[in-house]
């Protein structure tokens, strides 16, 4: 019998508002012209678009190329906000909690404009299998649903109406479709991210401390495949969870159901094989990418997980180990021709007492900058985790730029997110990645205003036409103020620009687009 599809989604009008805009070119422009500096007016601008385009009446092709369109601010919204702290500095506590219910009703406007198309062609007979259209708003819908569910956990708000039984609906249209384990653009299966995000709800999240709901969420990025979801009884129960497709609620542990209920049929969520699959990693390269905190929290959904392979995959972790240059004065250096040849690895040998160094050359004199060292946790495509135990180094703060080196190899670069202690005296921190080539210039001011601020080290970040970035530079926070005139200096030219709109505000760095210098702006 085929589930009921009935999606909490505002109807279309009859006819078409004039003032909608529905070009994608002119909608393109308007995005690319949000203020991105200031996040409560993006918020509300992009609430309100939203909103305006799931009432129109729009073919699904023109629904979902808008969609696309509007779904990049998004992301970069999201992942400006992380938790109750998240977004810049200068919002006060009443803008986060205002700006993050806003968040939370964008992603379900968002996510309400990809149903409306699923809803479209379910009601048509249209074939998920066969049709490109349905089947991308089915997988847009589902993940989009789950991220609404996660936004949820990280900020300690209630779940909206329907969530859940909105993602069992998605999950169960697309099981019934045939397209469950068909994997979207990202590579990611509708059934992969209804198990994850299922099982991060499964371990009570609002239990767990700030930025650790998303750390589950990360570890199951690759472990949730691994789960089983099967229709019968709870059997024996550890790490076992029901499902009620038909009911707003998350997945309930089978040992707290009682004995009659546990053996009636039904569809079950079952995290046992996460166990092996977390024993496979402990012998395979991917023995680093789970960090104590992660198994620590995955216990709280997996059984037994104390066994000495996983003992010995917690042992490994300490072989991924990376030095982190912290502040923009030690980044920059470290990006530079002398700070690669302090990373670059040299052979000593001992001839009477007297160390030589490879190709005769002198011992190298002590690095400009200290390369911190901390053991590689979590990472993946929008951060990085850390762990150290020992003392904080100076410079570690969260808004702080960061970089993280294996060896010669630069591993990511960006703003320090978070920083936690741990209740065995460790420290864990988060760094969100700057997705851009970073290069070392320096700045000064344009010839005729050499007083107004000291020469000194900034990063250009390089332009990204696929992804639509433009290039930008990098400073101290102090420094920035719109139109500011300068001269930018590296990569063998030397060019005065003026500074654009404000990318990034962590409070220590600012990252901000480039402007054309006017006639007057002389190098």
């Amino acid at each position: 019998m085929s589930a009921p599809f009935l999606p909490t989604v505002p109807e279309p009008r009859a006819y078409a508002n004039p003032l909608v805009e529905r070009r994608p070119a002119r909608v393109q422009a308007w995005v690319d012209s949000l203020p991105l500096m200031d996040l409560p007016r993006v918020a509300a601008m992009l609430e309100e678009a939203l909103a305006a385009l799931a009432r129109e009446p729009v073919p699904a092709r023109e629904r979902l190329r808008l969609l696309r369109i509007y779904a990049e601010p998004v992301r970069a919204l999201y992942a400006s906000f992380s938790g109750p702290a998240g977004g810049p500095a200068s919002l006060s506590t009443a803008q986060r909690l205002a700006l993050s219910d806003r968040l939370g009703r964008i992603l379900l406007a968002l996510a309400a404009g990809y149903k409306l198309v699923v809803r479209e062609g379910r009601g048509q007979r249209r074939d998920p299998r066969r049709d490109r259209l349905v089947l991308e708003a089915l997988q847009r819908a589902l993940d989009l649903q789950a991220q609404v569910l996660l936004h949820a956990f990280r900020t300690y708000a209630a779940p909206p109406p329907h969530a859940y039984r909105e993602l069992h609906q998605l999950f169960l249209y697309a099981e019934q479709g045939g397209v469950a384990q068909r994997a979207d653009a990202e590579g990611v299966a509708p059934e992969d991210r209804y198990k994850r995000i299922l099982l991060v709800a499964a371990a009570d999240p609002f239990r767990l401390q700030p930025g650790e709901a998303e750390l589950l969420d990360d570890a199951l990025e690759g472990l949730a495949p691994a789960a089983r979801l099967f229709v019968g009884g709870c059997g024996g129960g550890h790490g076992r969870f029901v499902i009620d497709p038909a009911a707003d609620r998350p997945p309930e542990p089978c040992l707290r159901l009682p004995p009659e209920r546990a053996r009636r049929p039904a569809r079950i969520l079952d995290a046992g094989p996460l166990r092996a699959a977390l024993e496979g990693m402990a012998a395979g390269p991917r023995a680093g990418t789970v960090t104590p905190l992660q198994l620590a929290l995955l216990r709280r959904i997996v059984p037994q997980l104390e066994s000495p392979a996983l003992r010995r995959l917690a042992r490994r972790l300490g072989e991924g180990r990376v030095g982190v240059a912290l502040g923009l004065a030690a980044v920059h250096w470290y990006l530079g021709e002398e700070g690669r040849a302090a990373l670059r690895p040299r052979r000593a040998e001992s001839a009477y007492g007297i160390e030589v160094y490879e190709g005769g050359e002198e011992a190298p004199e002590a690095p400009a900058h200290s390369l911190h060292e901390f053991v590689l946790g979590d990472e993946s495509e929008g951060g990085v985790g850390l762990e150290s135990e020992g003392t904080p180094p100076p410079g570690l703060a969260v808004g702080e730029l960061a970089a993280v080196f294996r060896g010669e190899r630069l591993m990511a670069a960006g703003v320090v997110r978070w920083v936690r202690r741990e209740a065995d005296g460790g420290l864990a921190a988060g760094i969100a990645r700057l997705r851009c080539r970073l290069l070392p210039v320096r700045i000064r001011p344009v010839r005729g205003e050499a007083g107004r601020f000291p020469d000194q080290p900034a990063l250009y970040c390089a332009a990204d036409p696929a992804r639509r970035v433009p290039a930008s530079l990098i400073t101290r926070r102090i420094l920035y103020e719109p139109d500011l005139p300068l001269v930018v200096e590296g990569m063998g030219r030397t060019a005065a620009v003026r500074a654009g709109s404000l990318i990034l505000d962590s409070g220590r760095i600012a990252r901000f687009t480039l402007r054309r210098p006017r006639p007057g702006d002389a190098p």
